[in-house]
């Protein structure tokens, strides 16, 4: 061959004679960089799911948010929806591994350094202490990453067995890059060995595509459990109904079973996992009594029941974030007189396994509906919403009812939680919303057809719901059925005039027990909840 054509060979470096390294060789060490890079984040992955160490990307992803303006937050959310925080995740991954790949080039850059194990072992163990000093902390978790719940000799453990995959990885698969990257790759000699090194480097690069495969259906697979959505049947047969609010039962449970409540939460891979062995319960801060609870004594003690329905502060107009189930726990207010809140106390902060934290006044901890919660629909609580215990605080909205509680802080100052830093409301007050659940939109009705949903105007209560059948120039009353407790939505049926035909456009509203009426302008989730009419399109008789 002429010798002006670069040859990567196993074990050695050939350098072209003048200039520049050949484009191919640059992209060969980034080739052989970013599958470092991936097989470092696969061990992340395997320290998540079997160790419960969150990822770099995850906490990193995370951190971003805070610098996420909330109308460009609330825009990817009316977009993407509940993947977006995954399509983040996703975004932050491949930025890690090209990353990787873009170390890989700087380190071939020097010759002493160049597919050696010993340099990129050095800077494999600079990374890891980089990110135990200093990335770890900024992303909240604490030095080495102590505040998580893994702790930190296992939190370092993962990250120097990712790092230390990074560099290994790096220098075997490098060579296989190289011959895989070059733009006149020599011709299988027999004896040389070099046809065996592109099936291995084949073999390897088919591996790294079915592990990122892998990686992508982990992913999906965590966000398909993001929420629920109500799917409406077809018109039931009235005459077969023991009660018209039947037609809404067979769509929307009146209690939402455990496994169709939604779920919403701020991680972003998944959700904490947590030893109810070792849980304790902190209460501590501004109390004359600091102690503690593990999970046993904390059932032991006084319980309450009550239904409660909890709605997400993203919810859109109509939408499916809101469920209703009957919980068992201990009221707040008992476990704040046992420890002795002192003088000068504003609020209540809690703290959960998963980094996330928020707060209530003083005021609505001490209520008699606020409760911590260990049981949901008569069962233990599900991990999905917070084994082994949550908060359930009437009145405002899902992200101030932590999840995965370890600790409860009182406080003399105003505590901004989680999602309160990046712009969203602070008292979080349920808006009155109400929602059509049957028929769907454009479906087909028979004249004196069966209509009805469901309403929440969260410990306001609803005492009155009423549809309009011609866009909301005139509104008739609705039956409306008792509600479960002061704390729930309830249920309504409305049958239409046997007299109405063609296609309508139908909306309800609700008034709350404080005599307001639901608002018929539009506002979006954020910062607020959102507000307005749920609307839909119907056909009444033949087209």
């Amino acid at each position: 061959m002429a010798g002006d054509v670069f040859v990567p060979v196993v074990g050695q470096d050939r350098v072209a004679p003048t200039g520049d390294a050949p484009p191919s060789t640059a992209r060969g060490e980034f080739l052989a960089g970013a599958t470092a890079g991936a097989a470092a984040l696969l061990v992340m992955l395997a320290g998540r799911f079997l160790l419960n160490v969150p990822t770099l990307p995850e906490l990193i992803a995370t951190k971003s948010l805070d610098f996420v303006p909330l109308t460009l937050f609330e825009l990817v959310l009316s977009i993407f929806g509940s993947l977006a925080k995954r399509l983040l995740l996703l975004t932050v991954m491949l930025a890690m591994v090209v990353v990787a790949g873009v170390l890989a080039q700087w380190l071939a850059r020097s010759p002493e350094r160049r597919g050696q194990l010993m340099p990129a072992l050095r800077v494999a163990a600079a990374l890891w202490v980089l990110t135990l000093v200093v990335i770890l902390p900024f992303t909240g978790v604490g030095l080495a990453g102590w505040a998580l719940p893994a702790g930190a000799p296992t939190v370092a453990l993962v990250e120097l067995l990712s790092f230390m995959a990074y560099a290994l990885v790096l220098v075997w698969v490098r060579p296989l890059a190289l011959a895989l990257a070059a733009t006149q790759p020599q011709p299988a000699v027999a004896g040389t060995g070099q046809d065996r090194r592109r099936a291995l480097a084949a073999l390897a690069y088919a591996t790294a595509g079915v592990a990122a495969l892998g990686g992508v259906t982990l992913w999906l697979r965590s966000g398909a459990k993001s929420g629920t959505t109500a799917t409406p049947a077809a018109q039931p047969d009235v005459g077969a109904l023991a009660s018209p609010f039947d037609v809404v039962t067979r769509v929307t449970p009146e209690i939402t079973p455990n496994d169709k409540f939604y779920t919403v939460s701020k991680n972003m891979l998944a959700d904490p996992s947590v030893d109810v062995r070792s849980w304790r319960l902190d209460i501590r801060g501004l109390v004359e009594r600091p102690f503690s609870l593990r999970y046993d004594e904390l059932k032991a003690l006084p319980a309450v029941e009550q239904y409660n329905t909890l709605e997400c502060i993203s919810n859109e107009v109509g939408g499916d974030l809101i469920g209703n189930a009957h919980w068992k726990g201990v009221r707040l207010r008992d476990l704040l007189e046992r420890a002795g809140v002192k003088p000068g106390a504003r609020k209540v902060v809690f703290y959960a396994a998963d980094g996330y934290t928020d707060s209530i006044t003083l005021e609505k901890a001490l209520e008699p509906g606020t409760v911590l919660a260990y049981e949901m629909n008569g069962e233990v609580l599900p991990k999905a919403h917070g084994y082994p215990a949550r908060l359930l605080v009437p009145g405002i909205y899902g992200m101030k009812n932590v999840k995965w509680v370890t600790a409860i802080e009182v406080v003399d100052y105003d505590f901004k939680g989680f999602w309160q830093k990046q712009g969203w409301s602070d008292e979080a007050v349920y808006k009155t919303m109400s929602r059509i659940d049957v028929p769907r939109n454009g479906q087909q009705l028979a004249p004196g057809a069966y209509l009805g949903g469901i309403a929440f105007a969260g410990d306001r209560g609803v005492t009155a719901v009423e549809v309009s059948l011609d866009d909301g120039h005139t509104w008739q009353p609705a039956r409306v059925k008792e509600a479960l407790g002061p704390f729930t939505w309830v249920l309504w049926v409305f049958q239409a005039p046997p007299d109405v035909s063609g296609p309508r456009k139908v909306k309800v509203r609700a008034t709350d027990g404080r005599g307001l009426r639901q608002t018929s302008h539009y506002v979006p989730p954020a910062p607020d909840g959102a507000e307005g009419l749920h609307t839909i399109v119907v056909q009444f008789g033949g087209r």
